[in-house]
């Protein structure tokens, strides 16, 4: 799989969230992708199925809404050039987005995107891996979703 040997061991040293649940060392549950600035086609799209049993405000912090596994849905291997990266997740249900960004910072988000999707921008992306979870705000659903990745605002 993706190689990512130097983020895991950063963010076994420096990640100071307490009580983290999440597992970044397992294999993401619907697979993984390198992309470089510039990447075709974009956005790059992911089918998968959102939610899990593990509360995102538990396990990553307070203020992280929803419900996730606790493997990865996705992980990303981004060569950072200069345009932003931005993270979307759409599904039937009320879908969130938790992300261990290659800086070992925890980004999440419930309503940003349109209607109730999340959505989680970069401005200034790091080059490394980027873990996704998608999850449902609403505990024990999971539905069908997709995460589009893409460096255009739209």
């Amino acid at each position: 799989m993706i190689a990512r040997l130097t983020s895991l061991a950063l963010a076994s040293i420096v990640c100071s969230a307490p009580g983290i649940a999440q597992d970044a060392e397992r294999a993401p549950l619907w697979g993984g992708v390198y992309l470089s600035a510039g990447f075709t086609p974009d956005p790059y799209e992911f089918d998968l199925v959102a939610g899990g049993p593990v509360h995102s405000g538990r396990a990553v912090r307070s203020s992280c809404p929803g419900n996730i596994t606790d493997e990865p849905s996705v992980e990303i291997y981004y060569n950072a050039g200069s345009f932003p990266l931005i993270f979307s997740a759409f599904s039937g249900i009320d879908a969130t987005l938790v992300i261990l960004g290659p800086d070992n910072v925890w980004h999440c988000d419930d309503d940003s995107g349109h209607g109730t999707n999340p959505r989680i921008e970069f401005n200034r992306p790091h080059s490394g891996s980027y873990l996704i979870w998608v999850g449902s705000y609403a505990a024990n659903t999971q539905a069908p979703a997709v995460l589009k990745v893409s460096e255009i605002a739209r």
